[in-house]
């Protein structure tokens, strides 16, 4: 039996703060709102945001005790199993690198060369997850 085709759905982000996080990923990084919803039968809260290509969801556990993994300093972070960065391109990372600054978004590095040609601005979002977009090296 083979494999029947597959698309892309979204990914699943477990935050603490859904509205915030929302705000942030809709007014920030310039997603777009496209449902939220309850399923009472996981306890939990969802929004499903679409931007650049993606789908992101946001979800949260009611009554829950969000617990955040510490995340080792590069490169150690590849030593713990599991999905890592939400990554994107550009062909302008220093308009981003303004952007995010005037949005106070807490950045590890902007604009840095990381291959020949290659260049690379890291951030959080306000819950710590890490978000990288690559682009041409200046």
């Amino acid at each position: 039996m083979s494999l029947p085709p597959l698309r892309f759905g979204y990914f699943v982000l477990a935050v603490a703060d859904i509205a915030a996080m929302r705000e942030w990923y809709c007014k920030v990084l310039d997603f777009t709102l496209l449902r939220t919803g309850r399923m009472e039968e996981l306890e939990a809260e969802f929004a499903i945001l679409e931007g650049h290509g993606i789908r992101l969801e946001l979800g949260v556990h009611l009554g829950g005790r969000p617990e955040r993994v510490p995340v080792l300093p590069s490169p150690a972070f590849m030593d713990q199993l599991g999905w890592k960065v939400l990554t994107f391109h550009t062909e302008d990372l220093a308009a981003l690198g303004a952007h995010l600054a005037a949005n106070e978004v807490d950045i590890a590095w902007s604009a840095k060369p990381i291959a020949p040609g290659l260049g690379s601005t890291l951030f959080r979002d306000p819950e710590g997850n890490l978000i990288n977009v690559f682009g041409p090296a200046e």
